[in-house]
């Protein structure tokens, strides 16, 4: 191809070129390094739950919550009198996950891809809620829920589908997120039903430059990019046919983070460089969540499942197209040739939807302690790998174990909680075909265990 290219320029410009493979290949790579998708980091709600005490019962929420996380399990939770007003949490995620590949396998040293495995990361979650109440009026409420990483709202990554990584925990596990919505009480202690949404960050730009390919500088450059909310709609209903009884229905809408980044290097004397990357990430899908409450005098429990609709998730990977043109070599020409051109290979997700239930249990222990246990079992989405991709997971099982402490009246604030969870991650083993795995990473085990655990404070 360098010769090729070569000839080309000789023979469309009858002069010696100042564009080679060589001088063009140093701004291929930084298109490359350029044009990798700009990524919120992802809110654990999704796989861990939201506020110190549901994430202490795995997650079940759903018909039972009695603080501002309401907004996210079920926002019709909110015209609850025994609802908390403000609430400050922290909580650390600490995966301990492995990838074994035979010794045989290929790694970023001979042609294939390293393992990639997630990092440890925390956040700090602010709730509040308002609640008003009339004699004339219905009851309504308002909830708010921020989660924010500690290690910054936004990075640069971009995860080759080859290597091998944890779909759900690489990307998922840390992002900026943004929860609110509104309740109305529409039969008093019995029937509320609430709207809300929740709201991510997508990035979507262009950038230019004009490069001098002789004297190696830079003439111009232009970066532009838009920075779009991303929202998804929450609706929820909450039902009490008996003093002690509470059914719960939460719909989530799905939610992701679209990027699109063109990128544009125009050569003095030259061609064009066009690099083009799109894709959609942090996707998490639409859920159907159905729950129920018992709340006992000292023992409460609760019992929901949840039905996630992974089947239409789109592709984790980026797409990446990038060529180079002779639009600068022959500009009284209206003809332009392609003399080279990139494009990745399509990668389809085929991931499938999920029924997940979870099941927790509370019990009051006198006047200033509460105890909670839970059990979550989350099917995979995703299929066994046995082709050219690698996005890892497989079923996890989730038990979580949480108390509150209400001794602090007189210091001055209410209930402080805390939970401890761990995710096992069942050991996958994946069988790959010689003839799609083209890049020779080879069979391999993956699994292990995801730790998180946080404390929370309310007045």
């Amino acid at each position: 191809m360098p010769d090729v290219w070569r000839q080309t320029h000789d023979t469309m410009n009858n002069k010696t070129p100042t564009l080679t493979y060589t001088t063009a290949l140093p701004f291929l790579v930084a298109a490359l390094w350029l044009g990798l998708p700009l990524q919120a980091h992802a809110s654990p709600f999704e796989l861990f739950g939201a506020g110190a005490r549901s994430s202490g019962m795995s997650g079940a929420g759903g018909a039972d919550t009695r603080d501002p996380s309401a907004t996210w399990s079920n926002p019709a939770l909110l015209t609850d009198p025994d609802q908390s007003r403000l609430t400050l949490g922290f909580q650390a995620v600490i995966p301990d996950l492995f990838i074994d590949r035979a010794p045989s396998s290929t790694t970023d040293a001979n042609g294939g891809r390293n393992n990639l495995l997630p990092s440890t990361s925390a956040g700090i979650t602010v709730g509040g809620s308002w609640r008003l109440e009339t004699d004339s009026l219905p009851t309504v409420a308002f909830g708010a829920l921020l989660y924010v990483p500690l290690a910054g709202t936004t990075r640069l990554e971009a995860v080759d589908p080859a290597t091998p990584h944890f779909v759900l925990y690489q990307s998922l596990t840390d992002r900026l997120s943004v929860n609110a919505a509104a309740a109305i009480e529409l039969w008093p202690q019995r029937l509320s039903m609430a709207v809300g949404f929740s709201g991510l960050v997508g990035v979507s730009g262009q950038s230019d430059a004009l490069l001098d390919t002789e004297r190696r500088k830079v003439l111009r450059r232009n970066f532009d990019a838009d920075v779009e909310a991303q929202v998804a709609p929450i609706a929820a209903r909450s039902w009490r046919p008996h003093r002690r009884l509470t059914i719960g229905v939460t719909y989530r809408g799905s939610l992701a983070v679209p990027y699109q980044l063109p990128i544009e290097f125009v050569f003095v004397d030259g061609g064009r460089l066009d690099f083009f990357i799109e894709g959609t990430s942090l996707y998490t899908p639409d859920q159907f969540n159905l729950a129920a409450a018992w709340r006992g005098p000292l023992w409460s429990l609760m019992i929901e499942a949840t039905w996630a609709r992974w089947s239409q998730a789109p592709s984790p990977a980026a797409d990446v197209v990038t060529f180079l043109d002779n639009s600068g070599l022959n500009p009284d020409s209206d003809e332009v040739q392609r003399l080279l051109e990139f494009e990745s290979i399509p990668i389809s997700a085929g991931f499938v939807d999920t029924i997940t239930p979870k099941i927790g249990v509370e019990r009051m222990l006198g006047p200033h302690w509460t105890v909670r246990g839970g059990y979550s079992l989350r099917p995979t989405p995703v299929p066994n790998q046995v082709g050219y991709s690698n996005f890892l997971d497989h079923h996890a099982h989730q038990l979580s174990l949480g108390a509150t402490w209400r001794g602090g009246r007189k210091l001055g604030i209410g209930p402080v909680s805390a939970f401890v969870q761990c995710t096992l991650l069942q050991t996958r083993h994946t069988n790959k075909d010689p003839e799609r795995d083209v890049l020779g990473i080879g069979d391999h085990d993956s699994g292990g265990v995801i730790w998180n655990q946080g404390l929370e404070v309310a007045w």
